[in-house]
């Protein structure tokens, strides 16, 4: 796996590091290819619980806290059905009962800004918008700070 990979290697891929860490928890933010892939998002909520289960036991952190960033990079008043669907996918994982207290979803829809505001007018990734990213970050950090601190 990639991620043992990277933890193995620290030194190397950050100079000047002593290579120690700490797995302090996971952030996941993904889902537009979900979205427009009709046959993957039906799936999501069972594949993201099965993603979750897997990296845990392979890394050997059962419990380790997991944050979701939702999928919601389209505006607040969003319609596709995909689109929806995935994102109530991304958020049910976090009611399961063994993920309660050591995962938790953030809702991103609300960091839309007006059009005016991209630099890209792409309809996807958040048109390139940094703040959006900021604020989804922080609001990510802040839903693992909670997770952490309630262990």
């Amino acid at each position: 796996m990639l991620t043992k990979a990277a933890l193995a290697n620290l030194q190397e891929l950050m100079p000047g590091s002593d290579g120690s860490h700490v797995l302090a928890g996971f952030g996941w933010h993904q889902g537009w290819n979900n979205h427009l892939n009709g046959k993957f998002y039906a799936e999501y909520e069972t594949n993201l619980t099965h993603f979750i289960q897997d990296m845990r036991k392979d890394l050997g952190v059962p419990a380790r806290p997991f944050v979701v960033g939702e999928s919601g990079m389209t505006k607040p008043t969003e319609k596709n059905p995909r689109a929806l669907s995935l994102m109530k996918a991304q958020a049910v994982v976090a009611e399961h009962p063994e993920f309660k207290g050591n995962v938790a979803f953030v809702s991103t829809r609300a960091f839309w800004r007006p059009q005016e505001q991209f630099p890209k007018k792409q309809g996807y990734h958040w048109n390139s918008n940094g703040e959006i990213f900021y604020l989804i970050g922080e609001s990510m950090g802040g839903a693992m700070k909670r997770l952490l601190d309630s262990h």
